[in-house]
């Protein structure tokens, strides 16, 4: 049956993943009654083994790791998602297994007795890796939160109320990509002191840009990994000069990255403090909570 076919697919890949593929394949395509946990496992070998032949190679590495790390994701979903119907198959053969082949013992022990035991491992296998989901739920029912919703930007309007209705704004009035200067998304920096707490993979690094989709000049200090440091802190330079600099420094570092809009907010405060915007080249456009919003005058820069 499909369950025993599955087995068999693991039995033979468990050294390598060209052969459980192959054999996969072939069970696939002879089989009287493949079944669609078999297709999730051999869909999984086969990711598996795409890494080993092609990678992206790239510096968020060393080697392959990233490509690796990204796939496999894709693995653990495919296999996660049989490993109900595999271990079942697992038992159901052992116990008819042991029904067959093993014969009374001294101990009084049968097969029967070997098949409880199997069970009894499959569901200590089990319940040992729930564990985390246990205190996962915990985790979740016992913290503060708001009503239940499917709208995974709802937080911004409950938790950062003096930010989120410029964010609403600049989502709904900006159009195409224009390019954004807001407070780079690390706390690094040659010419000021950062104020900010953790910045990276947090709320303070860029959430304008991030649930907007408006680019912005340096986001998260996570683009190291694939751009390399120069590239990436050259700009964080440049940005401090466009909140700090002189004016013919800051007007020439707009026009060079092409900035439309300035966000000045509390991320802006805390990394740079008093942020000079009365300057002929610069209009508000928009002001609510602890935001304003600026728009670069081109035809008015020196």
């Amino acid at each position: 049956d499909g369950a025993s076919i599955v087995n068999d697919v693991l039995n033979v890949g468990c050294d390598d993943e060209e052969p459980l593929v192959a054999v996969g394949w072939v069970l696939l395509r002879f089989a009287d009654d493949p079944r669609f946990e078999t297709v999730l496992v051999v869909a999984g070998a086969g990711l598996v083994t795409l890494v080993e032949l092609v990678y992206v190679n790239e510096q968020a590495g060393p080697g392959r790791m990233n490509t690796v790390f990204k796939t496999y994701m894709q693995v653990w979903v495919l296999w996660g998602s049989v490993m109900g119907a595999v271990l079942a198959g697992f038992v159901g053969d052992a116990a008819a297994a042991s029904d067959v082949s093993l014969p009374r013992v001294d101990l009084g022990v049968r097969g029967g007795a070997v098949s409880a035991v199997g069970v009894g491992f499959v569901v200590l296998l089990v319940a040992s890796t729930s564990v985390y989901g246990g205190l996962a739920v915990t985790e979740h029912t016992g913290s503060a939160r708001e009503e239940a919703t499917l709208d995974a930007t709802a937080f911004a309007d409950w938790r950062h109320e003096n930010e989120s209705t410029a964010i609403a704004w600049l989502d709904e009035t900006v159009e195409g990509n224009p390019t954004m200067l807001t407070a780079p998304g690390t706390k690094w920096s040659e010419a000021v002191t950062d104020k900010r707490e953790d910045v990276m993979y947090d709320w303070r690094g860029n959430p304008e840009s991030s649930l907007t989709g408006v680019p912005t000049v340096a986001g998260w200090a996570h683009e190291v990994g694939y751009r390399g440091p120069d590239a990436y802190y050259d700009r964080v330079r440049d940005v401090d000069a466009m909140y700090v600099g002189n004016e013919s420094t800051r007007a020439r570092l707009v026009e060079r990255y092409d900035v439309q809009y300035v966000w000045v907010g509390p991320g802006e405060r805390a990394r740079y403090g008093e942020i000079e915007t009365d300057v002929a080249w610069l209009t508000p456009v928009h002001r609510s909570g602890s935001v304003a919003v600026y728009e670069v005058e081109e035809a008015r820069l020196p």
